[in-house]
């Protein structure tokens, strides 16, 4: 049995529950640079929960507070971040 928990406050999330918030933290390295991606679907997909890179929120100000924390550095530093929903496959 998986166990999905809040990426930010460690909430369970109950089977069936839809209306979770689920996306992408997928960080990429190369000498010369390093590349950080947070983008998010529109909808739960029981499928993809297992993919690299996978955060899930039970809320939108989980959502929100996660962003704040792993971004603030990057901004603080003058780097741009980009966050973009990205949409899955089903519809």
């Amino acid at each position: 049995m998986i166990r999905i928990t809040c990426d930010t406050c460690g909430v369970v999330r109950k089977s069936g529950q839809r209306d979770w918030i689920l996306g992408y933290d997928l960080g990429f390295d190369s000498r010369e640079t390093i590349t950080r991606s947070i983008s998010f679907f529109d909808h739960w997909d029981d499928s993809r929960v297992l993919e690299r890179g996978m955060i899930q929120f039970c809320s939108p100000k989980c959502q929100q507070a996660y962003i704040a924390a792993n971004t603030l550095k990057r901004r603080a530093a003058g780097k741009s971040v980009s966050l973009r929903r990205r949409r899955s496959g089903a519809a």
